[in-house]
């Protein structure tokens, strides 16, 4: 394991470039933690197989044989059509 990367933002992202290197340790396969507005949550890339599997390692969900659910982010509605099976009928 990579060893642990922190980087503090100022609240107007002046140094938004310094996320650059999270990003690439993101893609690389590795697993981020990011404020919430309500708690931390853990980022991984969902189409690199062993990071979400690390994902699942690093919180005890996948110890079973039918694995916990994981939350995701998604940049707009198009993402969950992706990455998911679409909103339930009622919902939307």
């Amino acid at each position: 394991l990579a060893p642990p990367l922190f980087i503090e933002m100022d609240e107007y992202m002046s140094e938004e470039w310094r996320l650059d290197e999270v990003a690439e340790l993101i893609k690389g396969g590795g697993v981020g933690i990011i404020p919430t507005d309500t708690k931390y949550a853990f980022v991984a890339d969902l189409e690199n197989r062993a990071a979400v599997q690390l994902l699942y390692t690093l919180k005890g969900a996948g110890g079973s044989n039918k694995p916990k659910p994981l939350s995701i982010l998604c940049r707009d509605f198009s993402d969950i059509d992706a990455y998911t099976m679409g909103f339930p009928v009622n919902v939307v």
